[in-house]
């Protein structure tokens, strides 16, 4: 869970936040009526209403009650360079500096994800080492980043990456190693 104060923080850096099921990666859903073949039939989002097709607000007393808390990459223009493994974890301090999220494996704190506000088209990528993925950049999705097991390591309003170029030869090197 996070405190009022962390989000309002949070929400004062720009994010789009939503809450996730408990123990789960998978965001919360809202449900709306779509009208199909002439009824009324229910039809669950987390990312857009269906009619209005409008990013979906959560409000505060929501986020509050959650106990993980995710932000939607597409409506507020972030990327999340993602490292799903302990052995990439290492790689992700050669990475400009942004809001850093951490997790604690093995009695070890590892890096999980750098968050960027993008500033033009970013479209997902999947870094490898030996076939192995090590790092994606996630920009149309959502993330986990908040509350339960995440750690906030570097706690700064993320940085703003202009274009893909500069920033895509940065993370394109973490793959020769």
């Amino acid at each position: 869970m996070i405190s009022e104060l962390e989000l309002k923080k949070y929400k004062g850096y720009g994010f789009h936040l939503l809450p996730l099921l408990d123990g789960s990666k998978v965001p919360a859903s809202k449900k709306f009526w779509i009208q199909k073949n002439g009824k009324w039939i229910p039809d669950y989002c987390w990312k857009r209403d269906p009619e209005t097709k409008e990013f979906i607000r959560w409000s505060d007393e929501e986020l509050l009650r959650a106990k993980r808390i995710g932000v939607n990459h597409e409506a507020c223009s972030l990327i999340d360079v993602d490292c799903d493994t302990v052995e990439g974890s290492p790689f992700m301090s050669e990475l400009p500096e942004t809001l850093t999220i951490g997790k604690k494996v093995d009695d070890k704190v590892v890096v999980r994800k750098k968050l960027y506000f993008a500033n033009g088209f970013i479209k997902h990528k999947q870094y490898k080492h030996y076939d192995e993925v090590i790092i994606e950049q996630l920009c149309h999705t959502q993330s986990w980043c908040f509350g339960d097991e995440r750690i906030i390591l570097n706690d700064v309003q993320p940085t703003t990456k202009s274009g893909n170029k500069n920033f895509k030869n940065k993370i394109t090197c973490l793959k020769l190693r």
